[in-house]
């Protein structure tokens, strides 16, 4: 492989991987207004071992969709386990949907 392949493979990969947590970061806003629970959680599965920084503000997002504003959010990864968390206590008998 020529360094330009792999000059394009890499570029491809980080590509991939910033479409995914765009995705992620969309999905949960998307969901608070009327979105497709399944489709966050799907892009929760894709960032799931993210260790990248979160922005505060997408951080704030997931607290707010939450209704947790004590969690701690610092990675995408953080961010996703909150999400499927969350998704989990809700499934749960007798909770607030």
């Amino acid at each position: 492989m020529t360094v330009s392949h792999r000059s394009n493979a890499r570029r491809r990969a980080v590509r991939r991987r910033l479409d995914r947590e765009a995705a992620f970061v969309a999905a949960p806003e998307a969901y608070h207004h009327g979105g497709n629970p399944e489709a966050v959680l799907q892009a929760a599965g894709s960032v799931i071992d993210s260790n990248r920084p979160i922005a505060p503000e997408h951080a704030d997002t997931i607290s707010v969709v939450t209704d947790n504003l004590n969690i701690v959010v610092e990675t995408y990864g953080d961010a996703a386990h909150a999400i499927r968390r969350w998704f989990a206590q809700m499934a749960e008998p007798g909770a607030g949907h």
